[in-house]
């Protein structure tokens, strides 16, 4: 059994990790959880930053191989019944509503759950602006001056396939060209294939310069995921060959280029696909032709990304056609794999470093094979996840302990040193590693293992809080494991200083996670208890806990609670071992060659016996007077 000085050790070595883990959350929390939800979007808000002018007329100059020639382009479409300019196709994943203005998407709804009762629309709302002022996805912009966004806000005709996962839009500009987008579904889950078809009509025309895209096939405004979460940045992404190795990079939309405080062009040439990303979902375009660029231009509130055709030219019935797939649907592997085979790379716990990604992805596939396997509830899952973690670090706490029993066998001689050279710590600190060494004892023994734990934990935390597959799974009172666990609402708590809507849930989970840290503290050893700072650190730590992580996830929650307990029975069967032994002195190799002493140790050894021999030279006059009087 251990004894009260041993318990002490241990107890002081666990406080000091529980407080770096506890720092470096708080430092987590400050700088990276910030909140990234978007405010709701205006009635044609997000066409300023990406469409520049609409002409006052409908008339284009557009240049043609000889000279410029003015076309006159259809009526801008006027406003009407909605429904009347709407089409749909629709499969098992996806529900697309199109707008016959611009030939663009309105409506994209993911099926999810079961009988989709978990649907999710990712087009945000724009009922109040009129289709030829809205931006939605799918559309033409032409690198064209005369030409930009234009076509977006005439009126195509539209053939819906007899078989409701097809629909082709049709605009004759004569003089110019006639436009053609084919729109279709059922090849690949969560796919739209799309392809666009220029006609010559006329003069030869070209589209675009050497340096200069065509066109591009965009999404704008913005996705409206409603998984805006605090911690996870919603960002542009794409993936492109680096030196012969293929690359994914990441752009936060709040990072998008400006030029003097205006948004302006992010091209990406050679990318394999690009996309917008959010927590929980993804919308990706991969060309089928060489040339493209990847683009994207606008503000965190109102942007567009998308696809560039390289340039070209056709003449009366020439034809050019380019085909695009757009992937529409959930940060999940299984549909990411299913779309086409680089897709996958967009999935990323860690964009650094990759090692962490990999580690926590394989948390991940734990977790499902638990969910597969034993009983379908992720929220058991994440319990018995939590313990096979606990197990395969045993043995770096077991190590940690014995470490600081060693340590703490040492303890009488450790005192003596320090009081031998209490005038001295850089001495007193080279004795001390002379001592560890000479005993064979590591000083970072007790908390090294303990540390390296922290990615272990980081990766699972990591894990839980993007996991998509947490998305809506119940578990006990909870209905949502990617959202707070929230037993009893309160609504009249709503929008109140500081806490805006933090309170309108009374989060079980959370409350009792900070009682099982609570408890933690309290079965330490008293005696590990050293000064008054500790002891308010104690009783903050659990407050601290709940505070940070009332808000969060309740898969989150569940998943510190089980730890938490874990660990209070680890550390009550650890406590029941024997102690070690103290460590024997380790024999020196007389074979090695002395170091040669550093000079500052030989003059504070000299500075030390001269110290003793006046200390001496004084106490000798006393002796001689003593014995004289006697």
């Amino acid at each position: 059994m251990w004894d009260e000085d041993q318990e002490r050790q241990s107890a002081r070595n666990q406080m000091r990790v529980m407080l770096i883990m506890a720092l470096l959350m708080l430092l987590w929390f400050q700088f990276f959880m910030k909140p990234t939800a978007k405010p709701p979007l205006e009635p044609g808000a997000g066409v300023a930053p990406v469409a520049e002018h609409r002409p006052d007329t409908d008339s284009l100059r557009v240049a043609d191989e000889d000279n410029s020639t003015t076309i006159e382009l259809p009526a801008v479409a006027e406003a009407a019944d909605p429904e009347a300019d709407e089409v749909s196709i629709s499969d098992s994943d996806l529900v697309l509503t199109f707008t016959k203005v611009g030939g663009r998407l309105k409506r994209a709804e993911i099926l999810l759950g079961e009988n989709g009762k978990d649907s999710v629309q990712l087009i945000p709302e724009q009922n109040e602006a009129p289709d030829a002022d809205a931006v939605y996805p799918l559309g033409l912009r032409f690198s064209d001056e005369a030409i930009l966004d234009e076509l977006d806000s005439r009126r195509w005709e539209a053939a819906l396939d007899a078989s409701a996962m097809a629909v082709e839009f049709t605009l004759d500009v004569p003089g110019l060209a006639v436009f053609h987008k084919r729109f279709s579904l059922g090849e690949r889950p969560h796919v739209v294939s799309a392809k666009v078809t220029v006609e010559g009509r006329g003069a030869k025309r070209l589209f675009g310069l050497d340096q200069t895209p065509a066109y591009t096939l965009n999404w704008g405004p913005w996705l409206d995921t409603r998984d805006a979460a605090a911690g996870v940045k919603n960002s542009i992404t794409w993936r492109l060959p680096v030196n012969g190795e293929p690359v994914v990079e990441v752009l936060p939309v709040k990072n998008l280029p400006e030029e003097n405080g205006a948004p302006t062009d992010k091209w990406i040439p050679t990318a394999e696909w690009l996309g917008y990303k959010s927590k929980y979902f993804l919308v990706a375009f991969e060309p089928g032709f060489e040339g493209a660029k990847g683009w994207a231009r606008g503000t965190e509130t109102a942007f567009r990304f998308g696809m560039a055709a390289p340039q070209f030219q056709v003449a009366e019935g020439e034809t050019t056609s380019h085909e695009f797939s757009v992937y529409v649907g959930p940060m999940e592997l299984p549909s990411l794999k299913a779309a086409w085979p680089t897709l996958s790379s967009a999935y990323l716990f860690f964009e650094w470093p990759d090692v962490m990604d990999w580690f926590a992805k394989k948390l991940l596939g734990l977790m499902i094979w638990f969910h597969e396997h034993t009983i379908p509830n992720y929220g058991i899952s994440i319990i018995l996840l939590t313990i096979v973690v606990r197990v395969v670090v045993f043995p770096l706490t077991i190590k940690s302990m014995r470490s600081m029993k060693k340590m703490q066998a040492l303890g009488p001689e450790m005192e003596a040193l320090r009081e031998e050279y209490k005038d001295d710590q850089q001495v007193l600190g080279k004795k001390m590693m002379e001592m560890y060494r000479e005993r064979g004892v590591n000083p970072l023994g007790g908390c090294f293992p303990m540390l390296l734990q922290m990615p272990v934990f980081i990766a699972l935390y990591t894990m839980l809080r993007k996991a998509f597959e947490l998305r809506g799974e119940p578990f006990l009172w909870s209905n949502d494991l990617s959202q707070p666990d929230c037993l009893v609402g309160f609504p009249f708590m709503a929008n109140l200083p500081l806490v805006g809507n933090s309170l309108t849930c009374l989060n079980l989970l959370p409350l009792l996670m900070g009682v099982a840290i609570f408890i933690s503290m309290k079965t330490q050893p008293a005696a590990a208890i050293q000064n008054p700072q500790q002891k308010m650190m104690m009783n903050i730590m659990p407050i601290m806990m709940v505070v940070f992580c009332y808000p969060l996830a309740a898969g989150l929650s569940l998943y510190i609670l089980t730890s938490t307990v874990l660990g209070i029975a680890q550390n009550a069967a650890l406590r029941a071992t024997p102690a070690p032994a103290k460590p024997e002195l380790i024999k020196p190799d007389n074979t090695k060659k002395k170091r040669k002493q550093h000079f500052y140790t030989k003059a504070q050894e000299r500075k030390r016996q001269m110290k003793k021999e006046q200390d001496r030279n004084k106490k000798k006059p006393s002796e001689r007077a003593t014995r004289a009087g006697d």
